[in-house]
């Protein structure tokens, strides 16, 4: 005897749709099963989550060769050695180089990056030749400045008089003093893992730049939180504007730092910035400030052989030994690319505008990124091509059209990946990966294991990731997406609605 219900149901469901269902099996031969599924919650499905775009190299100029043979003997992808070039750069220079748009605006070449990818991804191998470089000019500015000293104190003395009056003397043993003193507080390039206030006393003797290099943002992040109540966020999120800032603490006193800036440069895991992201309580654009550099992984074709670094090491050479003058140098807008920059801020970048959240917040500060980029870029070219004595005063359209490529192929996209899901619960976030993975490559079924340990979901690495993914099955079960596979021996093994595959599933 027939269901007369069903046969009613399944025949409507075929006048509306348009779709040939078995009114008795409910087998809908354009997708499956569907005559038991419940209609799911489309709601859940959301967005893929974007593939990361490919570096735009040609914007790197001279510097783009030895960016892609650097990442090749690495066996790393090229976003990882870029992004560290770019902060080299601007950890040399970045607080006495400045760019001019208007009589009003200026954009020093300070530049926060984030380089994105789970452990053992190429982080670290990409990195090391350049940070190996940084810290060699590091030891030669320290070399350079006591021997300095060394010769301030040894002219002192052989200009001093034996014999002479106590107050002399007194004079003397002052000035000494405070040579001997001056001796161990060398400039620096780059620092580490550092308190606020020490930070604070080494960016009063930097030299023409400073770079905060950490291999785990993760960390440095979590110690603004820690340590006087988050009080130390501002010291840093004034830092990328690099402007006069005073440093008042009860114990260590009061440091006023007329020029303070420093940029940043560290890694950092996916699932790590994502839970930062979702959880960092309120928007006060830290997280806005870096640029993401997060390539899709770099599968090794062969045991890594290397390459020379000269033209780097030169580079980077001529960059810490420039001449800059004591006000710092200001790099002017060449009119076409005045008229570049314009066009771009009144149409592009105005598009996004308004954009509501954290995102919105990133997107914010893309004019400026656009202008510093422009001008690394320029100092980077000029730092390749050795037939170059000093480096133009004025940005042209070449380096200026070259960041805003590196910006609207690259950035945007990268902002748009590493947001996504960020305004969802994580359950809800691993839910949607999962319905996109099975729509992508039309799965009618998958286990929820392989699922976790192979498909390369945000969250599929954390410590409670087993968990995690057993609350995203479960909200798959209760929105009409997924339903426990019978007949199967493997575990956790689910069936998917076939509406999954309807042709207006995109």
């Amino acid at each position: 005897m027939r269901d007369n219900y069903r046969t009613s149901a399944m025949a409507g469901l075929a006048r509306e749709s348009g779709r040939a269902v078995d009114c008795l099996t409910g087998f809908d031969h354009n997708g499956g099963d569907t005559g038991t599924w419940p209609e799911p919650d489309l709601g859940l499905f959301g967005e893929a989550m974007p593939r990361s775009p490919r570096l735009p190299l040609h914007c790197f100029g001279a510097a783009g060769g030895y960016i892609q043979r650097a990442a090749a003997g690495a066996n790393a992808p090229v976003d990882y050695v870029a992004a560290t070039l770019l902060g080299a750069v601007s950890g040399l220079i970045g607080k006495s180089v400045e760019v001019r748009i208007t009589q009003s605006w200026y954009e020093p070449l300070i530049l926060w990056l984030a380089i994105i990818g789970p452990p053992s991804s190429g982080k670290t191998p990409a990195a090391k030749p350049i940070r190996k470089r940084l810290f060699a000019i590091q030891k030669q500015m320290i070399a350079d400045h006591e021997a300095k000293v060394d010769g301030l104190i040894a002219d002192l003395k052989a200009s001093t008089t034996p014999g002479g009056d106590k107050r002399a003397a007194a004079e003397l043993r002052q000035e000494l003093e405070r040579l001997e003193a001056l001796r161990v507080q060398p400039p620096r390039c780059l620092v580490g893992d550092s308190t606020v206030e020490a930070l604070a006393d080494v960016e009063q003797r930097a030299g023409l730049g400073l770079l905060v290099e950490r291999d785990e943002l993760v960390g440095l992040i979590a110690a603004l939180e820690r340590y006087n109540s988050g009080s130390d966020r501002p010291f840093y999120l004034e830092a990328w504007n690099n402007g006069p800032f005073s440093l008042d603490r009860v114990k260590y006193g009061n440091k006023f730092i007329p020029k303070h800036g420093f940029s940043v440069l560290g890694g950092i895991q996916p699932e790590r910035l994502r839970s930062l992201l979702s959880h960092n309580g309120d928007d006060d654009g830290f997280m806005a400030r870096l640029l993401p550099f997060w390539p899709n992984p770099a599968k090794p074709t062969c045991i890594p052989e290397g390459t020379y670094q000269n033209d780097m090491d030169r580079a980077l050479e001529r960059i810490a030994g420039l001449s800059i003058p004591e006000g710092g140098l200001t790099l002017g807008l060449s009119p076409e690319a005045f008229e570049i920059f314009n066009n771009w801020y009144s149409n592009d970048n105005a598009s996004r505008h308004g954009t509501p959240g954290k995102i919105g917040s990133a997107f914010g500060k893309l004019p400026g990124y656009v202008a510093r980029i422009a001008g690394v870029l320029h100092v980077l070219d000029w730092a390749f091509d050795a037939t170059v004595e000093y480096p133009s005063n004025e940005t042209g359209a070449e380096h200026l059209g070259a960041a805003l490529i590196l910006v609207e192929d690259y950035i945007v996209p990268q902002i748009q990946r590493v947001h996504y899901g960020a305004n969802k619960s994580d359950e809800e976030a691993v839910s949607a990966a999962i319905l996109q993975h099975c729509h992508q490559k039309d799965l009618r079924s998958f286990n929820l294991r392989d699922a976790r340990r192979e498909w390369g979901i945000l969250g599929a690495r954390s410590k409670d990731a087993t968990k995690l993914f057993d609350a995203a099955v479960g909200l798959l079960e209760k929105s009409g997406w997924v339903r426990i596979s019978k007949g199967k021996t493997r575990a956790k093994h689910f069936d998917v609605n076939p509406a999954l595959h309807r042709e207006n599933m995109t």
